[in-house]
């Protein structure tokens, strides 16, 4: 974890580990450390929870416009995902989507919890 640090000049350490990483931080380190040819970013905030589910239905059918590898990452609370007393912010792939139990997977990529369904 501490290597991300290490190798972006945008990140600061003691921020983070007080209140977290937002996206916009995210996109930030990854122009730096990768630069613009490696990927590209794509934000959306849908407008409401039907909204996602047709981000999320498409995503998982593999549509795409250009036929890329895409990966949604989403900002959620842990605490409320039920993942523990952490510092509640987390950021990790959405793996998923299970309309019958209408529920998201989380692969949270930290070493301390377990992928996690959410429901929507």
């Amino acid at each position: 974890e501490e290597g991300m640090f290490k190798i972006s000049t945008m990140l600061k350490e003691d921020a983070v580990k007080q209140r977290g990483m937002v996206l916009e931080e995210l996109f930030s380190t990854c122009e730096e450390v990768f630069g613009n040819k490696t990927y590209q970013i794509t934000k959306e905030l849908p407008k409401s929870v039907k909204d996602l589910k047709e981000v999320l239905k498409t995503h998982f059918r593999g549509i795409n416009e250009r036929n890329e590898r895409c990966i949604i990452l989403c900002n959620y609370d842990m605490k409320v995902a039920g993942q523990g007393e952490w510092w509640g912010g987390h950021i990790s792939p959405i793996a998923a989507y299970d309309m019958i139990s209408d529920s998201v997977l989380i692969l949270d990529v930290w070493k301390y919890t377990d992928p996690v369904w959410i429901p929507m």
